[in-house]
This record gives structure tokens, sequence and C-alpha cells, in this order.
């Protein structure tokens, strides 16, 4: 009786062991299944303010510290409207920011499109006109694997060990980086856009990688 009970015991853990192996078999088949579905890279423009500089209806505002200066009249890189600026210094991550009507003395600035939520911030110095660049980046990437990605405002990087030459463009949440030789390493020549990611300390392999979303900054009418 012992000896059956053994054998039982046996058979059913072989059988949870099947079934796990069957499970992750399935999920890995439907990663590659997934990343061929993707048929393009859908473009998101978030307009926060208003072309009256006062908060879009959705938005929300929150107190930020320290200070900013936006008098060297930089255009933002995401910006696809007018009036759109990257701010000094690198540290308050000032990467889209607008002059703000009722409050003159800040500025509201988005720091992560995804959401709805500016954080205001003290400017010294004017806030200038400014056009939008001829060809825009986006401050904000989904890639197709889940990965969210944020445009580096500055500051010093580690050197990629396979490609010496190239710069990093946007930090990940996964402890990635988007490098490239180009600025800002986003390659939009095909309906789906890629990116190349490897480790942020410039370790590891260089893989390409599908862009789900990516997001810009406008204005609401």
């Amino acid at each position: 009786m012992r000896n059956a009970k053994v054998l039982w015991c046996l058979i059913a853990v072989v059988l949870a062991v099947a079934a796990t192996t069957a499970g992750l078999t399935s999920a890995s088949a439907a990663w590659p299944a997934r990343q061929h579905s993707l048929t393009h890279t859908a473009r998101i423009v978030a307009r926060p303010v208003t072309l009256a500089g006062r908060v879009a209806p959705g938005y929300t505002v929150s107190n930020g510290s320290g200070s900013i200066d936006c008098s060297d009249g930089t255009a933002s890189p995401a910006a696809v409207a007018r009036n759109i600026l990257f701010c000094s210094p690198d540290s308050e991550y000032a990467v889209a920011c607008y002059p703000w009507s009722p409050h003159p003395h800040y500025a509201l600035c988005l720091r992560n499109a995804r959401t709805r939520n500016l954080a205001s911030i003290r400017h010294t110095g004017a806030m200038p006109q400014t056009l939008p660049p001829a060809h825009p980046t986006p401050l904000d990437l989904t890639l197709a694997n889940g990965t969210k990605c944020s445009l580096r405002a500055g500051g010093t990087s580690a050197t990629l060990h396979q490609h010496p030459g190239w710069n990093v463009y946007y930090y990940c949440n996964n402890g990635d980086a988007i490098w490239g030789p180009h600025p800002y390493g986003v390659n939009t020549s095909h309906a789906v856009w890629t990116v190349r990611t490897a480790n942020s300390n410039g370790t590891g392999n260089v893989r390409t990688r599908n862009v789900a979303k990516a997001w810009f900054v406008g204005r609401h009418s």
C-alpha cells in the first residue's frame, strides 16, 4: 500500500511539472505573436495647457521644488506647438514647460506625458517665445515589451562598450537605456518605430526593440 502511495505521488509531481512547462512554452510562444501584431507606432500628443496659458481640462497641478531658467529660448525637443520650452538646470527635469498666465513667475512643466499632472516651478528671467523643432522627438516611449522610457535631460552618462561613439537618449524603467549614433536614437523610417537598447551602465548586448507608443507635447485649444 505504501509503495502505491509513493507511486501516485511521483505521478502527481510529473504531471505538475509537465503542466508548468506547457504553460511556460505557451507564454513564450505568445510573445513573438504580440510583437508581430504591432502594425504601427501610436503617436500621442499630450495637451496639458491651453493656448491662453491655463491648465487644460483633466489635468492637475502639483507644487514643484527648486527653480528653473528658461531664458535661453530652447524649445522642448518633444514640442509640436509654439512656446513649449526646455529649461535648465537638468536636475529639475524641466523638459516641457509652459508659461502659466495666471501666475507669471511660475511655469507649468510636464515631466511624464503618460500622466495628467503638471508641476508648477518658479522660473527666473523671461520665458521667450519659441517655435517647435522641425523634427520633434518623443518625450516618453512605451516599447512593445512594456518597457517605459523617458527622454534624457542631460548630465553625464556611461559609455556603451560595444559602440563607444553612441549616446544615451532615453532612460528606461527596467535599467536599460536607449542608445544611438544619431540625435535621440529613434528610427522613424517605418510604420513601427524602433530603438536600440542596452543596459544604462553601458554593458550587455544591444537589442533592437519596437516602439508601441510615443508621446509628444502640444497645446489644448
